[in-house]
């Protein structure tokens, strides 16, 4: 089962990825997390 993350754990995630400058794929790729979901 996939794993549930809480709007806190969204929120960093994407503040990570915004700091990242790395594409979508390449960032869910390296951070265990599918696209879609991303």
């Amino acid at each position: 089962m996939a794993k549930r993350r809480t709007n806190q754990e969204w929120r960093t995630l994407f503040e990570h990825y915004e700091s990242s400058q790395l594409s979508q794929r390449l960032f869910c790729e390296r951070n265990g997390l599918s696209l879609s979901t991303f």
